[in-house]
């Protein structure tokens, strides 16, 4: 199973984890929003570096991925409830998710949420083929019924972004 390496991975204690090389024998590297790097061992579990650049000890529960499972290549397709723990929706009391009506709308709330970066935030309620309901990450035109905004990213705001697609099974 390969990781995206044009993602990141949220650790249990909510930083992020940005994916930054691979190493000399195929290892993923990583910065952690604290700023220390991280190697990522049998794609599962965070090892300090030594000063030699080899992996060293293993990262406390809390500096551990949060749920790495989403971002396998195998399955695109991610069920609600993993999207809501993982992503994080943002949510207006007692109605549920925020729901905007125009991408302009989204994009507005989530560059003053955000700043820099709005877009990965950004996804798009489409009416499937299916007639289901579902969730795309990124800006979507066709069958779009609603935008959402959700507080943790898809992805880095890099080019290579354009090759993450999930979709979330958001109707069953």
């Amino acid at each position: 199973m390969e990781l995206i390496k044009s993602n990141f991975i949220v650790l249990n204690n909510g930083l992020k984890a940005k994916y930054l090389c691979d190493d000399g024998f195929s290892r993923k590297i990583f910065t952690i929003a604290d700023g220390s790097k991280a190697v990522l061992l049998d794609d599962e579990e965070f090892y300090s570096l030594s000063t030699m650049g080899e992996p060293d000890c293993p990262f406390k529960r809390e500096f551990q991925p949060k749920n790495i499972e989403i971002y396998r290549f195998e399955d695109q397709i991610i069920s609600l409830e993993d999207w809501n723990d993982y992503f994080e929706p943002v949510m207006v009391e007692d109605m549920g998710e925020k729901q905007f009506d125009f991408y302009k709308e989204a994009w507005d709330y989530a560059a003053s949420k955000y700043g820099e970066q709005p877009y990965q935030h950004i996804w798009s309620l489409v009416d499937g083929d299916d007639g289901k309901l579902i969730a795309l990450n990124g800006y979507h035109k066709v069958n779009v019924l609603h935008y959402v905004v959700c507080n943790i990213p898809w992805g880095l705001g890099i080019d290579s972004d354009k090759d993450v697609y999930l979709e979330v099974e958001y109707e069953e």
